[in-house]
């Protein structure tokens, strides 16, 4: 009897470990061409196909990047990006990075926020290519996402990883004050302004390969991703083998 006893008890701390793993956030609907540039102390990604070797686009960007998010305690909010602003970041060599983690909300508040609505400066052309979405309650806890992330994005060296945030938040306050100005790197200013209007024409409507967010958007309120799909998976053989357990603990009895 004791050792049906001790059985009962693996079960259900197994059940509660499994809800508490497998636990999600909300995150708030997309903010396009919204961003905190030049932050991102969760690091920015590469986030590929694997079998392809091709980056991510539209839900499969979206929903990778927040794999991302909630493999970092810390992580508030999360930015992707469209394909046609890497080419300005590989003349950089930061390398096509589309995924970038941030530790606090992207928010109208914050000294960096920029919304490309309205904004015809080189901050407003770079953040009309990218897409923010901020937890809804920053405190709560995403689970972990841990090993489901592994070969999908990977760390870009970055120059913000060498510097603490005020730093940062200083130096990009001067950068966001001189426009964004690319001084005289005349290529760097071809790449973004050929990048802003297919960037622009994107945050309204899809069309192809190359759009990351599908017409009509994507709320990231209730997960509807493969991750989701997994976690059901578990929940419901759980489900099985407690019910098992219970039917072989009645036969016992």
């Amino acid at each position: 009897m004791e050792a049906i006893t001790n059985f009962v008890r693996v079960v259900l701390l197994l059940a509660l470990t499994v809800g508490k793993v497998a636990s999600e956030c909300d995150f708030d609907p997309p903010q396009r061409g919204v961003i905190i540039p030049g932050l991102n102390k969760g690091g920015c990604y590469v986030c590929k196909d694997e079998g392809r070797s091709a980056l991510l686009t539209n839900v499969e960007l979206i929903q990778a990047c927040r794999l991302m998010c909630e493999a970092d305690p810390q992580c508030v909010s999360f930015e992707v990006g469209r394909t046609d602003i890497t080419p300005l970041y590989i003349h950089f060599d930061f390398g096509p990075i589309n995924c970038c983690i941030e530790h606090v909300a992207v928010a109208e508040e914050h000294p960096l926020y920029v919304d490309a609505a309205g904004d015809d400066t080189n901050c407003g052309k770079e953040a009309s290519c990218w897409t923010s979405f901020v937890k809804s309650d920053p405190d709560s806890v995403c689970g972990d996402a841990t090993g489901r992330t592994a070969g999908q994005c990977q760390r870009a060296a970055m120059p913000c990883d060498e510097y603490d945030e005020d730093e940062l938040i200083e130096g990009h306050k001067q950068r966001l004050d001189g426009d964004c100005s690319f001084g005289d790197d005349e290529k760097a200013q071809a790449l973004l302004d050929i990048a802003a209007p297919q960037c622009a024409a994107g945050m309204s409507e899809a069309s192809g390969g190359n759009v990351f967010m599908p017409s009509g958007g994507v709320n990231l309120g209730t997960r509807g991703s493969s991750a989701a799909t997994g976690a059901f998976k578990v929940n419901a053989l759980l489900v099985v083998f407690i019910w098992g357990g219970i039917a072989v603990i009645a036969l016992l009895c």
